[in-house]
Parts: C-alpha cells; sequence; structure tokens
C-alpha cells in the first residue's frame, strides 16, 4: 500500500503480504509506504513483507512513514504487526535510517507500542492462489484495538471483517480477517426422562 493522500488518511484492518524470493534488485519494496507528513492513523494492521534477495543492495520494508523527530506530528500508528524476514528484510525506514528490529523503530517514531513484529501465520500467502486469512493461534489474534467511529461510520466504527464476520468489541485481530474463538460450551442439560 501507498499512502499519498493530502488529508487525513486512515488505514485500519488491514492485510498486506509482499513475497517473492530470488529477487535481484537495487530497488527497495514496501508492505505499507507513506511519505506524506499530514494526519495519518494506522492501527490494526498487518503489513508482512517476506521478500528475499538473491543479489542487489535493495532493503524489503515492512513499513516506512514520513518524518524526522519521534511522535511526528499528525501520525498515530499501534497494534499493528510489522514483519519482515526475508533475505534483505528490515522492520521499517524512518526518516532514511534503517530501523531492522520493532525495538529500533519504536524508539525512532515514539509510535507502536503496543505492535508486534511476528509471523501472521497466513493460511496461504502465495502468488499462485493467495489467501491471507490467518491460522488458529496466530499471534495476531486478539492484538487489535477497536476502532469505534471512523468518518465512513461514525457512530458505529468497524465492526465486521472482510468476510463481514463480526470483530471483538474489546480484543479485536489484527489484519482483515477476524480469527474468533471456538465457542465454549457453559453447561449441558438432559431433558430426556431418566
Amino acid at each position: 500500500i501507498r499512502d499519498v493522500l493530502g488529508a487525513t488518511a486512515s488505514y485500519f484492518y488491514n492485510s498486506v503480504y509482499i513475497g517473492g524470493s530470488n529477487v535481484a534488485s537495487s530497488s527497495n519494496t514496501y508492505a505499507f509506504n507513506s511519505t506524506t507528513t499530514t494526519a495519518r492513523n494506522f492501527k490494526n494492521n498487518i503489513f508482512d513483507n517476506a521478500r528475499s534477495n538473491a543479489s542487489g543492495t535493495g532493503e524489503n520494508y515492512a513499513i516506512t512513514v514520513g518524518g524526522t523527530t519521534p511522535n511526528p506530528s499528525g501520525l498515530t500508528s499501534n497494534n499493528n504487526d510489522l514483519y519482515a524476514s526475508g533475505t534483505g528484510g528490515v522492520v521499517g525506514s524512518f526518516n532514511s535510517v534503517d530501523q531492522p528490529t520493532l525495538a529500533n523503530w519504536q524508539t525512532a517514531t515514539g509510535q507502536d507500542g503496543t505492535s508486534i513484529s511476528s509471523d501472521p501465520s497466513f493460511i496461504s500467502p502465495n502468488a499462485a492462489s493467495p489467501n491471507l486469512h490467518i491460522n488458529a493461534g496466530s499471534p495476531a489474534t486478539g492484538g487489535g484495538t477497536p476502532i469505534a467511529a471512523t468518518v465512513a461510520s461514525p457512530l458505529t466504527g468497524i465492526t465486521n471483517d472482510f468476510d463481514n464476520w463480526t470483530r471483538s468489541t474489546t480484543t479485536p485481530t489484527i489484519g482483515a480477517d477476524e480469527l474468533a474463538a471456538a465457542p465454549v460450551l457453559q453447561s449441558a442439560v438432559s431433558r430426556l426422562t431418566h
């Protein structure tokens, strides 16, 4: 995703995967690239860059945002999964400086305090038949924060995932797929006369 909007930009509950191996390039790749410095809100997203370089000097970033000092004006970014696992993989780029780990990213940007950097466990992240639903046990499960209001839905916010499944109102899953827990049996009653 590349954010080039001039007004407030809000990105919530996205799942982005960049793959490929044996890449021979000096060009950088980004799961999410925001070059603007206007008001920006990035929450509950999976930005996964698994591209691997075979040669060349290109870096493969999970995220990059505009700004020069920690907590840049207008930026809110949190509860994301920022993951870069391939050869040449870097969690982020900020102020033209590579931030190889989530801890480096958090220090440089002052953002993503409760974000993670873990394999989101997509079902089938490949070009032939991509499936960015997540497997049970994904670290993204329950790692989000409720989005109670948006410009499009000022009263209800985002209540469903991309399959129209209801999102948790307290601990939603990070990314486009809400991985709901299986119902737990509370009690059993027999109506048979013994």
